[in-house]
């Protein structure tokens, strides 16, 4: 018996859709956890520092590891809700992980994009209020260390995004049910 809610056409023209929604949505979560962890980090890093110019190097290790995990869980919510947004499409387990991961990369992607834009329109307060008193060797070693989180931030956005995927199959959820899949060929 054929199902009528879904035909051949239909199927064959969605396989190739990308929810630009979706993933602006996760990038927006993306943002705003990541934000809101730097600012809790950062009160709570003041109110600990002490007055004196000479910071510790504990004191910046402790706060490089912060940012680090701060821009991870905020990219891992971002993909996690990517995954949960882009709702189901009839296609191989190969075509859901790709598209999950898309649009996980796609989050990311717009959440660098959008912060390189903000960065950019304020000059004065960027790279010299980061770096201002840090040696060289200091501003090469947190740009490398940003770099690493960036890094890290995409493949945890991806991943997020393909596992929220892999949950659907596994746990019933009233957001994206499975219903469809195509056999595979």
């Amino acid at each position: 018996m054929v199902n009528p809610a879904i035909s051949t056409d239909s199927a064959t023209d969605q396989r190739r859709h990308f929810d630009w929604g979706a993933a602006i949505a996760g990038a927006v979560a993306a943002t705003a956890v990541t934000f809101f962890f730097i600012t809790l980090g950062s009160g709570i890093g003041l109110a600990l520092v002490s007055s004196t110019p000479v910071a510790t190097p504990h004191f910046l290790t402790l706060g490089a590891i912060y940012f680090f995990a701060s821009q991870a869980f905020g990219f891992t919510v971002g993909g996690y809700l990517v995954g949960r947004l882009i709702g189901p499409e009839i296609e191989t387990n190969k075509e859901e992980e790709f598209r999950a991961g898309a649009h996980g990369f796609v989050m990311w992607a717009l959440v660098i994009v959008v912060s390189l834009v903000i960065v950019g329109l304020a000059p004065n307060y960027s790279a010299s209020a980061i770096t201002n008193g840090l040696s060289d060797k200091a501003t090469s070693t947190v740009t490398l260390w940003s770099a690493f989180a960036l890094l890290f931030g995409a493949i945890v956005a991806v991943a997020a995004a393909i596992s929220s995927r892999w949950m659907d199959d596994k746990i019933s959820f009233s957001m994206a049910p499975r219903v469809y899949k195509r056999p595979p060929l």
